[in-house]
């Protein structure tokens, strides 16, 4: 049998799609829960007069367009030529020529055309790996190579080093045509194992034989898992939380050889809601490798989740991925959350102070933000390319007399731009002449910055989660806008929006999950009121 499929070719009949189920290995990462079934190369799969639907035996569906080939190796697909729409449900990857790519929770639209290779991110982030080296492609980019057998390292200087990473951004037109495409994919298959709100757990020790022991211990993490889906389904924090934290339970994450592919899937089911997705996240980055990390870094329903936990924890090629992918992931209507951005600027100017020669890595940083800046512009995102710009300008300030001269005759320029009082009324207010009195009875009114960031640390010591969506913005000398904050109450989470008075530590215009409280409360009791549900009505 085997060996007849390793000769068997499939041909999609015009204006037909052909739906193909193969018995084979889930994804890159683990073995099929269904015990006794192999995986098998098969191949190739030649879309000669049409395109080819596919949905191999895993959380895939695949799109393979007319004239492409594609086989398959062990349990992931390998694209030979042609073009391959991917979707996928959890952690999955392909092989394209000499690369890797892998992706999350979403769909990609890859190309190969002999030596050269177009990965273009739709709803999920890419990875491409060649070799040792990475190129990280956030949604709504490409990367295009004429050659993918090689990337620049650091090694070769930050030159070329961001030059073969180079991204694009995907055309309007474009995007609309393949996210029609990707709802027409049949929806990958759910292989986590079913909902179990509890199980039993016998010793394992009190088995026989080792081997026994092996497959009882996989037999109890499936069980562990399901217990796990139920809580996240169900939206029970602390019963998550309990969970995860019990030694008896937790321990199996390390036994079993599902558990990078089981929590990685797992964590994609807590898309919207951040507080699970903080509680599992710890788990599901130390039971998978760094590429894990970086595909959540720019992933724009996790990327608020990941955040925190990834400064000073990768290499330093990892770490420039993330800090050069960041600001061209910043694509969708709604910017990405101020606290996001404020991480990413700190990353970035230790990052940049840790270099033994700045002037390199900051010409080539600067030469890629510019371009984004140039685009946001274009774009008629005039708000975001004041922010980037702003910081570009505080960022290559003390080092501007070392970079190139065109580099900062670009500065110089960016610097007269409409937002540049902006930026220096911030970074180089001066100082109140000494000759002119002030008055015993003024004082220093905070700007915008520095409001925002006390409401942000309010926020924080509360435990509000934030999210791609959250907005904290300065309308007046005490009054700041609160979006789309998140807290978690006794039964569920709750979506707040709400006005913060710093003075006086009070809140009013609350309006959670919708519904409104006329009343203004105290920020403490506030936090109280919500964390306890409130007392709203939920119609």
């Amino acid at each position: 049998m085997e060996n007849s499929l390793r000769h068997r070719h499939f041909v999609a009949a015009p204006l037909v799609l052909a739906t193909i189920s193969l018995a084979m290995l889930s994804s890159l990462y683990r073995s099929s829960f269904v015990h006794g079934i192999q995986a098998f190369m098969i191949g190739p799969i030649s879309a000669a007069m049409g395109d080819a639907a596919l949905t191999p035996g895993g959380e895939v569906s695949l799109l393979l367009s007319r004239g492409g080939s594609l086989a398959f190796s062990g349990d992931h697909p390998v694209l030979k030529e042609g073009t391959l729409l991917v979707r996928g449900r959890g952690r999955f990857a392909l092989e394209a020529g000499p690369t890797v790519i892998s992706g999350f929770a979403g769909a990609m639209h890859v190309t190969v055309h002999g030596r050269s290779l177009t990965v273009a991110s739709l709803t999920s982030p890419a990875l491409v790996q060649i070799g040792r080296e990475r190129v990280l492609v956030p949604v709504h980019t490409q990367w295009k190579t004429d050659d993918a057998s090689s990337r620049a390292s650091i090694m070769d200087g930050w030159s070329a080093w961001a030059l073969s990473r180079e991204l694009l951004p995907l055309p309007d037109d474009f995007v609309a045509d393949q996210n029609n495409a990707i709802a027409a994919l049949p929806v990958p298959r759910d292989e986590l194992p079913p909902m179990n709100p509890a199980a039993a757990f016998p010793d394992v020790s009190l088995l026989r034989f080792p081997s026994a022991q092996d497959r009882s211990r996989e037999d109890l993490a499936m069980e562990f898992f399901s217990m796990i889906r139920f809580r996240i389904d169900a939206n029970d924090l602390a019963g998550l939380h309990e969970l995860l934290t019990d030694p008896s339970h937790s321990a199996m994450l390390l036994h079993s050889s599902h558990s990078a592919w089981a929590l990685a899937t797992l964590f994609s089911r807590t898309t919207g809601h951040l507080t699970l997705a903080q509680e599992l996240l710890p788990d599901a980055l130390a039971t998978n490798d760094a590429s894990f990390a970086l595909l959540l870094s720019v992933h724009p329903d996790f990327s608020a989740s990941v955040w925190p936990l990834l400064a000073g924890h990768a290499s330093a090629s990892d770490t420039a991925l993330r800090l050069f992918a960041f600001p061209a992931s910043d694509t969708s209507v709604t910017s990405l959350p101020a606290i996001l951005e404020r991480q990413w600027e700190d990353e970035t100017r230790a990052f940049a102070a840790a270099q033994k020669e700045p002037g390199s890595f900051l010409t080539s940083f600067a030469s890629m933000l510019l371009h984004l800046i140039d685009r946001f512009e274009r774009q008629g995102y005039p708000e975001r390319a004041q922010r980037y710009g702003s910081f570009l300008l505080s960022l290559t300030q003390p080092v501007l007399s070392s970079l190139p001269p065109d580099l900062q005759a670009r500065l110089q320029q960016l610097g007269k731009s409409d937002f540049s009082s902006t930026f220096l009324s911030i970074s180089a207010a001066p100082s109140p002449a000494k000759s002119v009195p002030v008055s015993s009875t003024s004082s220093s009114v905070p700007n915008a910055d520095e409001l925002e960031r006390v409401v942000h640390d309010l926020l924080q010591g509360a435990q509000a989660g934030f999210t791609v969506k959250t907005r904290i913005q300065a309308t007046s000398p005490d009054e700041v806008q609160v979006r789309s904050i998140v807290f978690s109450g006794a039964r569920r989470d709750h979506v707040v929006d709400l006005t913060v008075h710093p003075s006086s530590r009070m809140v009013d215009g609350i309006i959670v999950d919708g519904h409104a409280n006329p009343f203004p409360l105290s920020f403490q009791k506030f936090v109280e009121w919500v964390r306890g549900d409130g007392s709203w009505s939920e119609h």
